[in-house]
């Protein structure tokens, strides 16, 4: 089942994470001028502010809110100055595990979260990564403010994902291929971000429909909308699938 795949875990390695060779104190050996070797040590502050509100330890986030083909981008620490040191390709058939290590911090910007990925700590930015609420099945409050559904996957779910926001309060992002796109029934997954509401960040939207076409399959007559799940995006985490709030 789609919905069900969006929210599976993976079960970790017994292999401990890669930790990157980074020092916020880096020692160096230098010479002095007799030619006698020293070490000198540069102190380099931690980006931010600790956060104690975040994800819990362990838990397993989903790739969020890029275009498929786009790429998440994993630092070795919280700022977009430091070096990537892992990608993850949006829409990946089989994305590699991304665990929270429940380290966060805020800073001008943004949040980011510690996180292991491919065997590597590193830090990504929140708005990339995505803890998701229980889903619920939204369709008869979508239809009724619905226009006429245009009839190709990939417009139809972005203008779901407007109606369901507006064009001026969210960012409509298709994180996946809309598949059935040639066959009768189709799937398309739209991100939305930008949403503001207690606990939840943003919303994942899930939507099955029909299209039946015409002339040997050559035009689309009518498309039909048969589902539309939405998966809250938690601000931090949630319990028994629902988001936590700072509260």
């Amino acid at each position: 089942m789609v919905a069900a795949a969006l929210l599976a875990a993976s079960c970790g390695s017994e292999a401990g994470p890669t930790v990157p060779d980074i020092s916020l104190n880096p020692t160096t050996t230098v010479a002095d001028d007799s030619g006698n070797a020293i070490e000198t040590t540069t102190t380099t502050e931690m980006p931010g502010v600790e956060l104690e509100l975040t994800v819990a330890e362990g838990t397993e986030l989903q790739p969020f809110g890029l275009e498929v083909g786009e790429l998440i981008e994993f630092r070795e620490l919280p700022d977009v100055s430091f070096d990537v040191v892992e990608t993850v390709e949006m829409g990946a058939a089989e994305p590699p595990p991304i665990v929270a290590t429940g380290v966060a911090r805020t800073i001008t910007g943004g949040v980011w979260w510690e996180v292991t990925v491919n065997g590597t700590t590193a830090w990504v930015e929140r708005s990339n990564v995505a803890v998701f609420g229980e889903p619920t099945e939204i369709l008869e409050e979508v239809l009724a403010v619905l226009d006429v559904p245009p009839r190709d996957l990939d417009a139809l779910g972005r203008l779901i994902g407007r109606t369901r926001f507006g064009e001026a309060r969210a960012r409509v992002t298709l994180p996946s291929e809309p598949e059935g796109l040639s066959q009768v029934a189709g799937t398309v997954v739209v991100d939305l971000i930008g949403l503001r509401d207690e606990g939840v960040r943003g919303e994942r939207l899930v939507i099955q429909a029909d299209i039946f076409r015409n002339n040997g399959g050559a035009t689309v007559s009518t498309t039909n909308v048969n589902s539309i799940q939405r998966f809250p995006v938690c601000e931090t985490d949630a319990v028994d699938g629902v988001c936590l709030t700072d509260q």
